[in-house]
């Protein structure tokens, strides 16, 4: 049963990529000026981190065009993840930052990852996270 699982996990997320996405790029409101961005990293691995400590990425994102960036949305993949972001708008050559929590209270090897709309050509993409949780209690 767990072999058929992350499979239909995977085909999950990316059947909602790709409707945002279809949906998006038909919805297009032309009164929302596009820009473009950069993000320092798309992939943080946060390698081992102990049971209920810390589990966090920041991922940094840089408006490189020429009007305002708007962070829509970060729609994690799972709720064991929660994003913290800035609604507010991001000057061009300014910066800001999307943070991943996972719950660190779930041991294991843990991948997630999520969706983040802005007034961009290329909306949504898409941050992962990832890194393993160790109980050193010695429970399972």
């Amino acid at each position: 049963m767990r072999k058929f699982l992350l499979p239909i996990l995977i085909l999950a997320f990316l059947l909602s990529v790709f409707s945002i996405i279809y949906k998006r790029r038909n919805n297009v409101v032309e009164s929302t000026p596009l820009t473009k961005i950069r993000f320092s990293k798309k992939l943080i691995d946060i390698g081992d981190r102990i049971i209920k400590s810390p589990a966090e990425g920041k991922f940094t994102i840089y408006n490189i065009g020429p009007t305002d960036l708007l962070i829509e949305n970060v729609m994690p993949d799972c709720h064991c993840t929660g994003a913290i972001f800035s609604k507010k708008a991001i000057k061009p050559n300014d910066s800001s930052e999307i943070i991943l929590k996972y719950n660190s209270s779930i041991p294991g090897i843990f991948q997630s990852s999520a969706l983040v709309t802005t007034n961009t050509s290329d909306s949504p993409l898409v941050l992962i996270f990832r890194g393993n949780i160790i109980d050193t209690t010695g429970h399972k």
